[in-house]
C-alpha cells in the first residue's frame, strides 16, 4: 500500500511520475481524465505545475494544474480571487470536501480530480514503470542523443526562418533589433520587450540631431527614448518620493532629455512582469544593456557593427566572441564619472543570445543573400559550440527524461530539450517523441494489468 501523503509536495511528485498511464481516472463531474504530459513545476505565480495537457471526457486541455490536500483549499488559499490561477485547467486534490467544480477568477469552472480511491496496491506496484524516464531508459543512450540533436537543429532552423520572414516584413536592421529586444526580455518579458521594439523601432533611436552629441547625450537620450516609450521612468512607475534603485543621480538626466519629446505611444507600468524577476533579469536594466549596446556601434550602426563581430568569430573558429558582441562595453563612456558597477547584461546572457539570435539571424541573412560559405559556418558554429548555463525547463526535461546530465553537453542538445518540451510534451505531441512512443508502446502492453 502507499504510505500516508501529508503534503501537497508529495501529491505533486505522485502526479508528475506515477500517473500518466492510467487510464481510469474521472473527475468529479463525471469525465474520464488521462494525463498526456504532467506539467512541469512552476518558478512563477500561480498553480504547481504549468504546461500540462489533460484529455477530460474528449477534450485536450492545456494549461496549469492545482494541487491540495482538500478541495476547499482552493478557496482557503485565496485563488478564485487571484487572476494568476486562470490558467488551471485541472484541480488535483487528495480529498474531497467542497463542491464538484472549482471556480476561477474570471468565473470559468474547471473539474476537480480526487486521486485518495486512486492509491491503491496496485497503484504501489506499478509506480514510474510506464514514464518517459523508464521509457527512455529502454532505448540505446545514443539513440535518444542523436533525437536530442536532431531537435535542437530542428529548433534552430525554426528561428532561423523566423527571421527570415522578419526581414522581408520590416527590414534586415529592425529584424535584428527586434530579436535582440526580445532576448532581452526572455524568459519573463519577452512579449513586452518585442512592443517596445515596434513602439520605439531602431531608426527613431539611430537618428540623431543635427550636432552630434557627446557619448554621454547619446546615451542619456537613447535611455529616454526607451524607458520613457516603456512607462518605466522614475517619473511613469514609482509613487512620489520612492527613490529609484537603478543608477540614482544619472536619472534626472535622463528625465530631462524625456521631457523634451512628445509622448504618444506609452507603455504602462502594468504591461511588465516584475513578480519574481531578479535584480540582474529586471527590465530597467534589460533597456540599459540596449542602450548601450547601440552606443557601442553607433558609427556603423548596430546591423553592421554587430555583423562584422559575427563574421569575424566565424573565421576564427571563436565562439566566445559571439557573446562578447553583444556584451556593452561601459567603458567607452569617457566623457563621464558615473560608476554604475556590474554590467547590465552579462557574459552568460549574451552567449545565450548569440545561441538564440546572432547566429540564426545570420543565417536567415546568409540564406537571403546567397552566402552558402556564411551559412555553412553557422551551421558549423552551432553544432560545436559548447552548453551554456541552464534554466528551468532544461534542468525538468533532463529529470522528467531520466537522463544523465552529462549527455546534454552541448548549446544544440540543450536547445533540443527546450524543443521537445515545446513542440511535443506542451502539445501532448507524444507521437512525434520518440520517447512518447516507447513509453506508449509500454502503456498498450499495461491495459491488461488490473486497477
Amino acid at each position: 500500500m502507499m504510505k500516508s501523503i501529508t503534503s501537497e509536495k508529495q501529491l505533486v511528485e505522485i502526479w508528475q511520475h506515477r500517473f500518466q498511464w492510467r487510464t481510469d481516472l474521472a473527475t468529479e463531474d463525471g469525465n474520464i481524465a488521462r494525463i498526456i504530459y504532467p506539467g512541469r513545476p512552476n518558478d512563477d505565480r500561480g498553480a504547481d505545475l504549468r504546461d500540462a495537457v489533460i484529455l477530460v471526457g474528449q477534450e485536450l486541455r492545456r494549461g496549469d494544474v492545482e494541487f491540495h490536500l482538500r478541495s476547499s483549499g482552493w478557496q482557503a488559499h485565496g485563488h478564485q480571487q487571484d487572476p494568476a490561477y486562470n490558467r488551471v485547467v485541472l484541480h488535483v486534490v487528495l480529498k474531497h470536501d467542497a463542491g464538484k467544480i472549482t471556480v476561477r477568477q474570471n468565473g470559468s469552472t474547471i473539474p476537480v480530480l480526487v486521486l485518495n480511491n486512486q492509491l491503491n496496491s496496485t497503484f504501489a506496484r506499478t509506480e514510474d514503470h510506464f514514464s518517459c524516464a523508464a521509457a527512455a531508459a529502454a532505448i540505446p543512450p545514443e539513440k535518444v542523443v542523436t533525437f536530442i540533436q536532431h531537435a535542437g537543429k530542428a529548433r534552430f532552423i525554426s528561428k532561423a526562418t523566423k527571421f527570415h520572414d522578419d526581414i522581408g516584413a520590416m527590414g534586415r536592421n529592425q529584424a535584428l533589433y527586434r530579436g535582440i529586444m526580445g532576448a532581452l526580455g526572455y524568459p519573463k518579458n519577452k512579449l513586452p520587450f518585442e512592443e517596445l521594439s515596434r513602439r520605439m523601432p531602431l531608426h527613431k533611436l539611430a537618428s540623431l540631431p543635427h550636432s552630434t552629441p557627446t557619448d554621454r547625450e547619446y546615451l542619456a537620450r537613447q535611455q529616454a527614448l526607451l524607458l520613457g516609450t516603456a512607462g518605466l521612468l522614475p517619473s511613469q512607475s514609482m509613487l512620489p518620493g520612492k527613490k529609484n534603485k537603478f543608477y540614482p543621480g544619472w536619472m534626472e538626466e535622463v528625465e530631462q532629455h524625456w521631457s523634451a519629446y512628445v509622448h504618444d505611444d506609452v507603455m504602462a507600468a502594468r504591461d511588465w512582469h516584475m513578480v519574481k524577476v531578479r535584480p540582474h533579469n529586471h527590465p530597467v536594466r534589460r533597456i540599459m544593456a540596449m542602450s548601450f549596446l547601440l552606443l557601442r556601434y553607433r558609427k556603423k550602426g548596430l546591423f553592421t557593427g554587430l555583423f562584422d563581430q559575427i563574421k569575424k568569430a566565424l573565421r576564427d573558429n571563436d565562439h566566445r566572441a559571439l557573446g562578447e558582441a553583444l556584451t556593452p562595453e561601459m567603458a567607452c563612456v569617457t566623457d563621464t564619472a558615473i560608476s554604475w558597477g556590474p554590467a547590465p547584461l552579462g557574459r552568460a546572457r549574451a552567449e545565450i543570445m548569440a545561441i538564440n539570435v546572432l547566429l540564426p539571424f545570420t543565417l536567415a541573412w546568409a540564406r537571403l543573400a546567397g552566402e552558402r560559405k556564411l551559412a555553412k559556418s553557422v551551421l558549423d558554429c552551432y553544432g560545436h559550440y559548447p552548453g551554456l548555463a541552464t534554466n528551468t525547463i532544461e534542468k525538468h526535461m533532463v529529470n522528467q527524461l531520466g537522463i544523465s546530465r552529462q549527455l546534454i553537453d552541448s548549446a544544440q542538445k540543450q536547445q533540443g530539450l527546450l524543443h521537445i518540451y515545446h513542440t511535443m510534451c506542451t502539445q501532448g505531441e507524444c507521437q512525434r517523441c520518440l520517447i512518447g512512443e516507447y513509453r506508449e508502446a509500454f502503456r498498450k502492453r499495461a491495459v491488461r494489468l488490473p486497477g
